[in-house]
């Protein structure tokens, strides 16, 4: 048993902060919005977590609750197929009734939580119409709640969702403290979870804080776990079934209390950070590859700063990840900046104020400068700080916003969660059992808090949201929406100097809310994109990255390495042979087949497909019995091209292909007063939205993944509010487009090798 005051002393500097797992699949009993992909039946499901505590141990009841929200005008989304994660106490004797509360929000993934003074986890789904609309109030009403045991005062603190058996759902990883164990719930296929499987950590350990990261290069997922009471760090490596070895220590300071994982010196291995509260130490573990680390010297901070939520972001803009840490004890934020080689230099403070005590931070740019900002959950002072960043490493001094008298801030976390484009801070006020929500302005400046009840006895640690959509057969992750990067800025060259404008406007894409990235070989523009995934903070997991091979058709793996080596990344998430009609005496088909395969057999791809593929082209195909088939079929497409492809769409979802279609808009751009444009003006008038909203939806609804592309921010908002939940098009709407696409073909690209003379009918 663990001594008293050791207990309380724990309970009370216990860092409840969220670390972002990329997830496919989310907690749902159904499956089918019209804005997501899904191959070989994967499914995505918008959701939130939020974790509460509930002490003393008592049993627990969660009721059915309705939350209204009037959202700030203009417009606000309300998410639909949301998942929350309560953690609560085993039942002993009192019967308490909790009741959870959620908000509305942008469409997300749930990822990792954390919670303390808990021993079940309870899962809770809910189904709501979404609807989005002018200053109307939108509903959330939770349907359904599972629970899992972890065991008799097993005291579980942390929580992640990753998939880690490679079956395409998410599994729950939890850090067990008091079991001194790592606990895993394996996803069935209906959405259940079986019974726990623990692994031990050590004796007397207390795990606290876990991150589920692949750390060997294997792709697969391994557990990294800081053991509070062990003065270690623990890695368990995945042997590849969801199983996992023995764990493995490295020493650390006294009371390690969170741990951040990046490649801090630029080896494209990751790293490990970890925070020692007690020791007022930040320990640095080097990857020396095949999961094997190597201890650093440590960084000393001022006695008692007692640091803690560490994280690894590049805030002074050198392309090196820093470490940005909370200082309780210091009443402030420090910092060590990256030298770039693994050391770190130039410990510098921000004051959070007097006796504010910071208990979480996050690292997000707020106010749209392609600067990561810091915000502070400010515990003593039950206030949220925002310290923005005003470029070399330095912050403006911190405004405050009140979370209410005595709220006590657990943590913090910052997402757009009213779909304006804008990030949000969602803070837990532990002392008030309520989520804040403070919604921002677009300049670093933020709404008084919106307060959202957690129930009585509860105790909210840490809200928790994210976005992504899911495909496929080879278990990726897509967005049904991507930022292209050819066309406008084609150049066909990829020796050229880096295109800033191209760079601008990646940061610009990513700003709000793209997440996927179409190129190719032949575009020229590789450089360009590995410069703007170098200088951004989005990690890379959460990136969709594709690509296509035609120019260097007969050696299609050092093509890869040439283009993974250009973008200055590991692997690419989705790899296309841009064209069937590449010479054929340079390589075969079926040659250039089994290199893609072997590209993926070897973790350079996630995904591999085809581009501008006809029905003859994919029969031809699948006429050599692929071991790994075609996950994607890029193809030009429009209404003015769905008559001439209707044979090819039913083929591929007879094959589970999923149509991703670049020029989704070509049919108003390149042949503006074609029999489309009335209809298209008619019925984008009737759902006052643009003509662009209206190709895409219709895109979306005939399955599609899309394409778009523009240099305007305006364009690329307008685009993305095609994803808003109320708006769908009915099947006149439909039927109208389609019979308006039926008067013309027009094709803008590879016109003559698909249609010949034959270029309009």
């Amino acid at each position: 048993m663990r001594k008293p005051v050791i207990f309380t002393i724990v309970a009370a500097i216990l860092v409840v902060i969220a670390v972002v797992i990329t997830l496919s699949v989310v907690l749902t009993r159904k499956s089918g919005t019209k804005d997501v992909v899904t191959l070989n039946t994967t499914t995505t499901i918008p959701s939130v977590i939020v974790t509460t505590v509930t002490t003393p141990p008592t049993t627990t009841v969660v009721t059915t609750t309705t939350v209204v929200i009037t959202p700030p005008p203009p417009t606000t989304t309300t998410t639909t197929r949301k998942t929350t994660v309560v953690m609560t106490p085993p039942p002993p004797a009192t019967t308490v009734t909790t009741t959870t509360s959620t908000t509305t929000v942008k469409t997300t993934i749930s990822t990792t939580t954390t919670v303390v003074t808990t021993t079940t986890v309870l899962i809770e789904t809910t189904e709501a119409e979404t609807t989005t609309t002018i200053n109307e109030p939108c509903q959330v009403e939770f349907e359904t709640r599972d629970e899992y045991s972890t065991g008799p005062d097993s005291l579980p603190v942390f929580v992640s969702f990753t998939d880690i058996n490679d079956d395409n759902r998410p599994d729950i990883i939890v850090a067990n403290s008091n079991g001194n164990n790592i606990g895993v719930f394996f996803n069935t296929q209906d959405g259940y979870f079986h019974q726990q499987v623990t692994y031990p950590a050590e004796y007397r350990s207390y795990p606290q804080y876990i991150s589920v990261v692949d750390i060997n290069d294997d792709n697969k997922p391994d557990i990294i776990v800081a053991n509070n009471g062990g003065n270690s760090v623990g890695v368990l490596l995945n042997n590849g079934s969801g199983q996992f070895h023995a764990i493995i220590l490295y020493p650390t300071g006294n009371h390690p209390s969170g741990v951040a994982v990046a490649d801090v010196n630029n080896d494209k291995k990751p790293d490990i950070v970890v925070t020692n509260q007690n020791a007022n130490i930040i320990g640095v573990i080097l990857n020396i590859g095949h999961g094997q680390f190597s201890l650093q010297p440590f960084y000393d901070v001022p006695y008692g700063f007692g640091v803690m939520c560490p994280q690894l972001v590049d805030v002074n803009d050198d392309a090196h990840p820093d470490i940005i840490v909370a200082n309780p004890g210091g009443n402030s934020i420090g910092i060590f900046f990256n030298s770039g080689n693994g050391t770190f230099i130039s410990w510098t403070t921000f004051s959070t104020g007097m006796d504010s005590q910071p208990s979480s931070i996050s690292v997000v740019d707020v106010n749209g400068d392609n600067k990561p900002d810091i915000i502070v959950a400010n515990f003593k002072t039950s206030n949220v700080g925002v310290l923005l960043n005003a470029g070399n490493g330095k912050f403006l001094n911190q405004t405050i916003y009140s979370t209410g008298f005595n709220s006590q801030p657990r943590s913090v976390f910052v997402a757009d969660i009213n779909c304006d484009n804008k990030p949000d801070i969602i803070v837990a006020n532990s002392n008030e059992e309520n989520i804040g929500i403070f919604l921002n302005f677009g300049n670093g400046t933020f709404q008084p808090q919106i307060m959202y009840a957690t129930g009585g006895g509860t105790k909210p640690c840490t809200p928790k949201m994210s976005q992504t959509v899911t495909l496929s057969t080879s278990k990726t992750v897509i967005p049904v929406i991507g930022y292209g990067t050819g066309t406008k800025w084609y150049s066909g060259d990829n020796s050229k100097p880096i295109n800033k404008e191209l760079v601008e406007s990646i940061h610009e894409a990513f700003s709000i809310g793209y997440r996927h990235l179409d190129a190719a070989e032949m575009y020229g523009t590789d450089t360009s994109i590995g410069e703007a995934i170098r200088t951004q903070s989005i990690p890379r997991n959460e990136l969709f990255i594709t690509n296509k091979v035609y120019k260097n058709i007969e050696n299609i793996e050092q093509a890869c390495l040439d283009v993974l080596s250009r973008l200055g990344i590991d692997y690419l998430d989705l790899w296309l042979i841009h064209s069937p009609f590449f010479d054929r005496n340079k390589i075969s088909l079926e040659q250039a087949w089994k290199q893609m395969e072997k590209l993926v057999e070897n973790g350079k791809v996630k995904a591999i497909g085809v581009s501008n593929f006809q029905k003859q082209h994919l029969e031809e195909l699948f006429a050599l019995n692929p071991k790994i088939k075609p996950a994607v079929n890029q193809i030009e497409f429009n209404p003015y091209l769905y008559k001439a492809s209707k044979d090819l769409i039913e083929y591929c979802k007879s094959k589970g292909i999923v149509i991703e279609a670049y020029s989704p808009l070509g049919s108003i751009i390149y042949k503006p007063g074609g029999p489309l444009d009335e209809v298209v003006e008619k019925i984008a008038k009737k759902y006052n939205r643009t003509p662009s909203q209206i190709l895409l939806k219709w895109n979306l609804i005939k399955g599609d993944v899309v394409v778009t592309t523009s240099s305007k921010r305006e364009r690329l908002e307008d685009f993305l509010k095609v994803l808003d939940k109320n708006f769908e098009l009915n099947d006149e709407d439909i039927k109208a487009i389609d019979d308006a696409g039926a008067k013309l073909h027009f094709r803008k690209y590879w016109t003559k090798e698909i249609d010949g003379d034959k270029q309009e009918l």
